[in-house]
């Protein structure tokens, strides 16, 4: 028994050994399958972005792309992967220009990253890029990608960072809301930038700027305002000053300074803005192409009779005379009775310095404002004007105020002279 068993085992061990070898044969007579690596799609989880067609893209986004296998370091470079400006400025539009990706590098083993903020300049708002991974991007075995990835964005208005450029407000206005105005008085309104004064959105348009009657709270008849003679705007203020058209002394008025109801930051195009120009909405417009957001700005004051008497002292800071005042005062202050002309302050730091209506001067040791020629050079007999000082005015325009922007000397007397 125990040979036969012996015999029917040894039979049996080179059938196994057939059977196996034959398998493996099989197997090892045809070449293994390589994947191609290949670029995550929009919208699956981590691929990265922008996406192509994608729009309102931040001017600092993160543009980069992540891959379904480990890539090749050497070959993630600026030759292989860039990022340009399309001309047009449009999707479609052929890539042009500098490869704005200052470095190119591979995050972990497959993410490409486009680091277009290494020299922290942000990319152009309301702008149309390509980014592109050409296929001379390769594998770690040194396969190319299976193929090319190109994604086409526009960026957003909102710049974000240093570059955000926010869009126009009213900062205040004389008369204020509710408040008089005398019927010979200017209407000046203060802007928190510079607005366009020209072209489309100009603060010096009719159509963008209205006056009506109202009556009950409600305008009443046409815009009054049918030319802008004597309007002018203050680009170093950006205050807006409107001769209005002869006024009734006792009714009320609506000053309107259309804004844009449908502002959106992101999609928002302030070098094709939809509207201050012919044929769209009015609206008045930053110099940077950006609208007042929200419904319009409304201004409701009530004329009174002229006003031909001039505006009095009504204190000061320092009062007159004062002494032991700060040698280091910041904001030497006059309140007047009513609002005074903001084109008519001036410091005395302008040039020539007798252009100044609000000027500083160091005594020159005899008790009297001794005023000769207003130069910067100290002459005989003459005081000294501080030529360092600014001067700035209350939105009503009831305060002026001064500041020396330097430490006054010891001892010392001065003078503030408003002319």
């Amino acid at each position: 028994m125990s040979n036969k068993t012996h015999k029917k085992t040894f039979k049996k061990i080179p059938f196994l050994t057939f059977i196996i070898f034959t398998i493996l044969g099989f197997i090892l007579a045809f070449p293994q399958t390589v994947l191609a690596v290949t670029y995550l799609p929009d919208g699956q989880e981590g691929a990265g972005g922008p996406g192509n067609g994608e729009i309102g893209v931040p001017v600092d986004a993160l543009v980069d792309r992540a891959f379904n296998g480990a890539l090749k370091e050497s070959t993630v470079n600026t030759a292989n992967v860039w990022l340009k400006r399309n001309d047009p400025n449009q999707q479609g539009g052929t890539p042009t220009g500098d490869n704005l990706c200052v470095n190119v590098y591979l995050q972990g083993t497959d993410r490409i990253v486009c680091d277009h903020m290494a020299d922290d300049t942000p990319l152009d708002a309301n702008t149309w890029y390509t980014f592109k991974i050409t296929t001379d991007v390769q594998d770690t075995g040194g396969n190319p990608i299976e193929a090319e990835f190109t994604s086409q964005f526009q960026t957003g208005s909102f710049e974000g960072g240093d570059a955000f450029k926010p869009p126009a407000f009213v900062l205040s206005t004389i008369p204020f809301p509710g408040g008089t105005l005398p019927t010979n008085g200017k209407i000046i309104i203060s802007f928190s930038m510079p607005m366009r004064t020209s072209g489309e959105g100009s603060v010096l348009n009719v159509n963008n700027i209205q006056l009506f009657a109202i009556s009950n709270g409600v305008p009443t008849g046409s815009n009054l305002f049918t030319d802008t003679s004597g309007w002018s705007f203050d680009s170093a203020t950006y205050k807006l000053k409107i001769v209005p058209p002869a006024l009734t002394a006792g009714n009320w008025y609506r000053v309107v300074i259309k804004g844009f109801q449908n502002f959106d930051p992101t999609t928002f195009d302030p070098q094709n803005p939809p509207c201050g120009g012919e044929g769209e909405p009015a609206c008045v417009l930053s110099e940077d192409g950006l609208p007042i957001p929200g419904p319009d700005f409304w201004l409701d004051f009530q004329t009174t009779s002229a006003d031909n008497t001039p505006p009095s002292v009504l204190g000061s800071f320092p009062e007159d005379n004062a002494t032991a005042v700060d040698r280091a005062v910041f904001d030497i202050a006059v309140s007047f009775s009513e609002g005074l002309d903001v084109s008519t302050i001036k410091a005395g730091s302008v040039t020539p310095p007798q252009d100044g209506t609000v000027l500083l001067f160091k005594d020159d040791g005899n008790d009297n404002l001794d005023l000769v020629d207003y130069d910067l050079t100290t002459d005989p007999n003459e005081d000294t004007v501080i030529s360092t000082g600014s001067v700035l005015l209350d939105p009503d325009g009831r305060s002026i105020h001064y500041s020396p922007n330097a430490i006054l000397d010891a001892n010392s007397k001065y003078f503030l002279v408003l002319r």
